[in-house]
């Protein structure tokens, strides 16, 4: 007994995944470039707006040096 089979032929639209997976890598880039945005900034700042913040020069360079794997922003509101 012969079954037949339609043969399927992967298309860009039958499977979502390669759209996910550039979704997500454009996000990491985008993450990557709002960080080291924030780093470069931090670097910029005066002792008088590190001190706003409530850190020091010692601890903004700790702070602005690249992390990759967190995925938290360098400065966040402390209440």
């Amino acid at each position: 007994m012969a079954i037949l089979m339609e043969k399927q032929h992967w298309t860009p639209t039958s499977n979502n995944w390669g759209k996910k997976f550039l979704q997500g890598l454009g996000q990491r880039i985008e993450r990557y470039i709002q960080l080291s945005q924030q780093r470069r900034a931090l670097l910029e700042m005066d002792a008088h707006q590190l001190n706003d913040i409530g850190i020091n020069r010692v601890e903004a360079v700790q702070l602005a040096r690249p992390s990759w794997f967190s995925k938290k922003p360098l400065i966040t509101n402390k209440k």
